[in-house]
C-alpha cells in the first residue's frame, strides 16, 4: 500500500516518493486521493481547541482557561511554563 500511494507502483522498492504530498491530498477529478491535509487538520483542532478554552466550561476546559487566560480575557504569553 505504502509503496503504491508514493510511486503509483505497487512494485516499486526504492525510497524515493514521486507523488506529491499536494497530490495525494487533491480532489478525485484532479487525480489525488482525497486525503485531508495534516496542516489543515491541525489548524482545525488549534481553532477548536481555542474555541473551547474561550467558550465552553466544562471542568476540563476551565483548567486550560484559567491557566492560559488572564482575567480581562487576554492570552497569557508570560513566562508561565509546565511544571510537567
Amino acid at each position: 500500500m505504502r509503496n503504491f500511494l508514493w510511486t503509483e507502483d505497487i512494485n516499486r522498492r526504492n525510497n524515493s516518493c514521486t507523488v506529491s504530498w499536494a497530490r495525494v491530498c487533491a480532489p478525485l477529478e484532479e487525480g489525488g486521493l482525497v486525503v485531508r491535509s495534516i496542516r489543515h487538520a491541525n489548524d482545525s483542532f488549534i481553532c477548536k481547541l481555542a474555541w473551547d478554552i474561550l467558550c465552553n466550561k466544562t471542568p476540563d476546559v476551565s483548567l486550560l482557561h484559567d491557566r492560559y487566560i488572564t482575567a480581562r480575557g487576554r492570552p497569557r504569553f508570560s513566562g508561565h511554563h509546565s511544571s510537567i
